[in-house]
C-alpha cells in the first residue's frame, strides 16, 4: 500500500512567518516623474518588505488581529487536539491506495484533495464549524489565502488553516511555500483569530504514485 510520508507543522503565524506583498499600483492622473519614482522607491530597497510582519499585513489589509496561540489556555489545547485528530483520519483516509490522490499528475493537485477532505473532517467534529471562508464581497471563495475557517462554536474561538504540501527535506528551503496576495475586495481574512499552517511532506513518486 502506497502511503504518504507526512508530517505535520502546525504553528502560529506571526512574526516569524513572511509573506510575499504583491504591490499593484493604480492607475492614476499624475506626472511620470512620479510614477517613475514610485518605482524605483519599490526597486531600491525591496528587502523592505521582507520584515513587515504577517500580523500587520493582515491588520492593514483586514483590520483583524493575529492572535497568538496560547498552549496554557483551555480552549486553544482543545482546538488544537481537535485539528489533530482531525488530520490523523485525514491521513487514514488518504493512505487508501484507491483514493484518486495517488495518481495525481502534479504534486500542487495534492492539496486540493487534502484541504477537502481536512474540511470535512473538521465539520464533523461536534462543537465545530469548519468552511471555505467567505470574502469581503459576501462570496465564497475557494482560491486565495486562507484556505478553511474553523469556527469553536462554544468559545466563539476561530482560527484560519492553510493546509501546504512540501517535499521531505526541504523544510529549511528558501523556497516560498506561502503566498498572500493582499486585496481589499476579495479580502477573506474577516475574524480576528490565530492563523496555522499546516505542513504535509511528501516523498515524491513511487512506481508512478505519490
Amino acid at each position: 500500500m502506497h502511503r504518504f510520508v507526512t508530517g505535520l507543522l502546525i504553528g502560529a503565524m506571526l512574526s516569524a512567518l513572511c509573506c510575499v506583498l504583491v504591490v499593484k499600483p493604480k492607475v492614476v492622473d499624475t506626472e511620470s516623474t512620479e510614477v517613475e519614482e514610485f518605482v524605483g522607491f519599490l526597486l531600491e530597497e525591496p528587502e523592505r518588505f521582507e520584515s513587515v510582519p504577517f500580523r500587520e499585513v493582515v491588520s492593514a489589509v483586514s483590520g483583524c488581529e493575529v492572535l497568538p496561540i496560547n498552549l496554557e489556555d483551555q480552549v486553544d489545547v482543545e482546538v488544537f487536539r481537535a485539528i489533530e485528530q482531525a488530520l490523523e483520519r485525514v491521513f487514514q483516509r488518504l493512505s487508501v491506495v484507491e483514493h484518486p490522490i495517488h495518481e495525481v499528475g502534479r504534486v500542487n493537485e495534492i492539496s486540493r484533495h487534502i484541504e477537502d477532505v481536512l474540511l470535512a473532517e473538521l465539520d464533523a467534529l461536534e462543537g465545530y464549524q469548519c468552511t471555505v471562508p467567505m470574502n469581503s464581497s459576501g462570496d465564497l471563495q475557494r482560491s486565495g489565502y486562507p484556505d478553511l475557517r474553523l469556527l469553536q462554536e462554544a468559545s466563539g474561538r476561530v482560527l484560519y488553516l492553510d493546509p501546504k504540501v512540501y517535499k521531505q527535506g526541504s523544510e529549511m528551503s528558501s523556497f516560498r511555500t506561502f503566498y498572500f496576495e493582499p486585496q481589499r475586495e476579495t479580502n477573506k481574512i474577516l475574524d480576528t483569530a490565530s492563523h496555522l499552517i499546516v505542513g504535509i511532506a511528501h516523498g515524491g513518486k513511487r512506481e508512478g504514485l505519490w
